[in-house]
């Protein structure tokens, strides 16, 4: 049987009085697969000088853009074109844990 991999970290996301657990995974170097509340999304995070830039690669849709190490549900819906609130609240989470964490490459 294959070894499961374990989370590198785990955050709470929080819209409203709704509350739940992001589950960060490393993929590859600078690369992560965020899951949270029935959704899983690979997420990339890089330091630059105009701001933390995020991407969100996928074969349906790649999305990226710029957004500030503090960043919100509503930034990842600004900058990087998110419709789904919930999508975007759990990839802030992700983003921030993961600058607080020291996990961002410069």
């Amino acid at each position: 049987m294959p070894k499961t991999k374990e989370p590198i970290g785990t955050a709470q996301a929080k819209m409203g009085y709704t509350v739940w657990s992001v589950e960060i995974y490393e993929e590859s170097s600078n690369l992560y697969r965020v899951a949270g509340r029935g959704t899983a999304m690979l997420v990339s995070v890089m330091d630059t000088p105009r701001g933390f830039l995020v991407s969100v690669p996928s074969s349906g849709f790649s999305r990226a853009g710029f957004v500030p190490a503090d960043c919100q549900g509503w930034d990842i819906e600004e900058y990087l074109d998110f419709e789904n609130p919930v999508d975007a609240e759990t990839i802030a989470t992700a983003v921030r844990w993961l600058i607080e964490e020291g996990e961002v490459i410069c």
